[in-house]
């Protein structure tokens, strides 16, 4: 039994150190590991020694190849054209509905843009239209890469910045032409009717060149127009058959033997003439006694070129008053 103790006493001794031994070697394998993992590797010494402007460049990681192409390609299929972008501001219908922002992608701002088209009956779309056109046109004729103004946001091939800056200057020469249509026209038609009225008021003087006949008011010209309805128009035959019926023509004193004719212009009247026959029996060519009475002055009644008689307006009492 002694010797069975003393070889079990060996033993415990035995594993004992094998132990110890087995934890000194763990401790020393880990530092080694740690002094290792703090030496750094050629590579990144190499990176680590300064420049030639003594500035030490840091170790960056490299992406790989795929990432980097992978990556362009998606911002070029990103990008709009904006040549196209301007084309589609320009046509009125396709900005109306909001079309250049569904193609930029904003699809919020383009459904909005559709919507308050849509409720104001086109007004506040054509006004928000416009607004995008102008903003589109001038971010073109700066060339500029992207836009981000009023809910637009898209960047831009550069392949497409001369095209869409050609486009942004025609857009540019058509709102120009638009805008003076607009501030014109309405000079224009005023100038126009105050050319008319001219020529309507020109008569021929004595020397046979026409003359300008004094403007008259409206109020002034309505009242001619209703003094000549009082007295018809009709051709030389006719008012010769009526003579009598209506009242009797009496000639001008100065006027000579034979075919009547206009005390005014002094023309021989012909069967086909058209002439006008005053109260007063004396006939006149028809433009000759639209002149007449066009040409009174304003507050003068109106009287025959012969005579003087009054000429009445249709429903007064001076319808009936004749010359003896």
């Amino acid at each position: 039994p002694c010797r069975a103790a003393a070889l079990d006493a060996e033993d415990s001794e035995r594993i004992l150190e094998a132990a110890v031994l087995l934890q000194v070697a763990a401790e020393a394998q880990h530092v080694s590991w740690s002094a290792t993992a703090k030496q750094p590797s050629p590579s990144a010494a190499a990176a680590a020694t300064p420049s030639a402007g003594g500035n030490a460049s840091l170790p960056q990681g490299r992406p790989e190849r795929g990432s980097v192409v992978s990556g362009e390609a998606a911002i070029r299929s990103s990008e709009k054209s904006k040549a196209v972008l301007l084309a589609l501001e320009m046509i009125p219908l396709c900005g109306f509905l909001g079309m250049d922002r569904f193609y930029l992608g904003c699809m919020g701002t383009a459904a909005a843009k559709l919507f308050v088209s849509f409720i104001t009956g086109g007004i506040g779309g054509s006004i928000w239209n416009f607004l995008d056109c102008i903003f589109v046109t001038v971010n073109a004729l700066q060339r500029e890469r992207s836009i981000n103004v009023f809910g637009l946001r898209a960047g831009f091939r550069e392949s497409d910045l001369e095209a869409a800056h050609a486009l942004a200057v025609v857009n540019v020469a058509l709102l120009s032409l638009n805008f003076a249509y607009y501030l014109l026209r309405p000079c224009a038609l005023a100038t126009r009717q105050r050319l008319g009225e001219g020529q309507r008021g020109r008569v021929l003087g004595a020397d046979g060149q026409a003359a300008a006949a004094p403007a008259r008011p409206r109020a002034l010209r309505e009242a001619a127009g209703l003094l000549l309805l009082g007295l018809p128009c009709t051709t030389f035959r006719a008012a010769v058959a009526l003579d009598g019926r209506l009242w009797p023509l009496r000639p001008a004193d100065d006027e000579p033997e034979g075919r009547p004719s206009c005390a005014v212009c002094l023309s021989t009247f012909a069967d086909e003439t058209p002439v006008r026959a005053t109260r007063c029996g004396h006939v006149f060519c028809a433009a000759c006694l639209e002149q007449h009475v066009l040409q009174s002055p304003a507050g003068s009644r109106h009287g025959c070129p012969v005579c003087r008689s009054p000429l009445a307006v249709v429903g007064s009492g001076a319808a009936s008053d004749r010359a003896p």
